[in-house]
């Protein structure tokens, strides 16, 4: 497969057709072709990084098949644990990887020394943490090394931020391509399986996701176990509800709501990092957005020039004329690092009626964003109301742990087969014991479910009370 230079070369502007173009000849071929091709056709130095967390293996041993000597870039925080550095030197022997670590300007202490522990001062913190011991050394590898394709093990699977990826994207003037994007958690159990390749060694004390120490936590212990593969092709088995009641002189200070912002108009405030998170979250959900301000991160830029959002190029004051972008919104959100815009954005958003959230600032808003746990049809949001932001992203990650990506297919099989459902148990008290009985992983009596929803039919003429927990489903 060839395509034009110039095709690539608008792709590598920004231009939108061509860079559709781009993806979409990437995205049908196979995952080693994907590197074959990006490395021959994409220009400039081309890298690979790891961050050798959990499944890491697998990046780095499709693309160092085809790719040897590509340089292999980790970013060292300082704050890995010790069975990832032993991780990092099994596999940089095995795989015979030329790597080259990058490290934060400040090291650990002086880091705490002038800014405490960031990943303990909520949002804020934890975003500048990121800035400067991620994406700074990052950017320096790329710069320093004049790199013009970075090649990077990011899946679409991993995470509802990365749900909209695309096989090949450009970012700051580079090509980014992930080759495995469209893969699934049981693609890279069978990967890992078929070459023998590792798992990283805390895999087997509960770790699901393995970063910095300081913000990474095991499973507790029982939650799961057997064979890694397995693991990744298990059917989750949903614990039944809890329903708690409000204490005495309590009330719920937030009402859950989940909205269809499908073409709705949203207008954030802000142009920054925080707002970018924002907007990327919002086109997940579909929204129509207007982004008010006088600059933008490279990435809303590019996203405004292929009219994917309007980019409203002005400080927002509070005047009737700023007002005005608030006015057909049906949610506004406040992302600026200035309180006095914020509460400006905040005080007109309420003085019409409109749902608004100012990032980080409860106080200020109607509305607030909770963390997110994608596996839909199922979406799981935890909020602390704005107490405490660091215990959310903690609550969201033991339980997005917990929760096997297979849960979203398995919901959608269960809508696909509600009304057949409804048809054969018209009583629901009597669907909700057959749909149990099968989310618990028990087969009833003949007459009570479908065949079509078990997959197989007795053999033997009778049907077993328990099946094993652990399955692999079909789907």
């Amino acid at each position: 497969m060839a395509l034009e230079a110039t095709v690539i070369e608008a792709a590598r502007g920004g231009e939108a057709e061509a860079l559709h173009a781009l993806d979409a000849a990437i995205s049908a071929l196979e995952p080693a072709a994907r590197v074959e091709f990006a490395l021959r056709e994409l220009p400039g130095t081309h890298i690979l990084s790891s961050s050798f967390g959990a499944q890491a293996a697998v990046s780095l041993h499709l693309v160092t098949r085809v790719a040897p000597r590509i340089p292999v870039v980790l970013v060292d925080t300082g704050y890995l644990f010790p069975e990832t550095y032993q991780f990092i030197d099994t596999l940089a022997e095995r795989l015979d990887l030329n790597l080259h670590v990058v490290q934060p300007t400040l090291s650990p202490s002086w880091l705490e020394a002038r800014h405490g522990r960031l990943w303990e001062q909520g949002i804020e913190g934890l975003e500048q943490y990121g800035q400067i011991a991620k994406a700074e050394p990052m950017q320096r590898a790329l710069r320093e090394q004049r790199v013009g394709t970075w090649i990077s093990g990011l899946r679409r699977a991993q995470s509802r931020s990365r749900a909209q990826l695309r096989c090949v994207e450009v970012v700051d003037g580079r090509f980014k391509v992930q080759p495995i994007v469209d893969w699934s958690d049981r693609d890279v159990g069978r990967y890992l399986k078929q070459h023998e390749l590792p798992y990283h060694p805390l895999w087997d004390k509960g770790y699901v996701s393995i970063g910095d120490w300081h913000t990474t936590r095991p499973l507790a212990s029982g939650q799961r176990g057997g064979d890694p593969l397995l693991r990744l092709e298990t059917r989750v088995r949903p614990a039944r509800a809890v329903r708690l009641t409000p204490g005495p002189g309590t009330a719920m200070e937030r009402l859950p709501l989940f909205l269809d912002l499908r073409d709705q108009p949203v207008t954030v405030v802000g142009g920054g990092i925080v707002a970018e998170r924002k907007v990327r979250l919002l086109e997940s959900a579909g929204a129509r957005i207007t982004v008010v301000a006088p600059t933008l991160t490279d990435t809303l830029a590019a996203r405004a020039a292929a009219a994917a959002l309007r980019h409203v190029p002005r400080t927002f004051v509070g005047s009737d004329a700023d007002a005005a972008w608030l006015a057909s919104a049906r949610l506004v959100i406040a992302a600026t690092d200035d309180r006095a815009i914020n509460t400006a954005v905040s005080e007109r958003a309420r003085a019409r009626g409109i749902w608004v959230n100012v990032v980080d600032d409860a106080e200020l808003s109607t509305a607030l964003m909770p963390s997110i746990i994608d596996r839909s049809p199922v979406i799981v949001a935890v909020s602390t109301g704005g107490a405490s932001p660091v215990l959310a992203r903690r609550l969201r990650e033991r339980l997005e742990a917990l929760l096997e990506p297979s849960l979203g297919p398995l919901a959608a099989l269960l809508a696909r087969f509600r009304q057949r459902l409804i048809a054969r148990w018209p009583d629901p008290s009597q669907r909700r014991r057959a749909v149990d009985a099968l989310l618990d992983g028990g087969l009833a009596p003949p007459r009570a479910l479908p065949t079509s929803l078990t997959r197989n039919g007795p053999s033997n003429g009778r049907w077993p009370r328990r099946r094993p927990t652990v399955s692999r489903p079909a789907w």
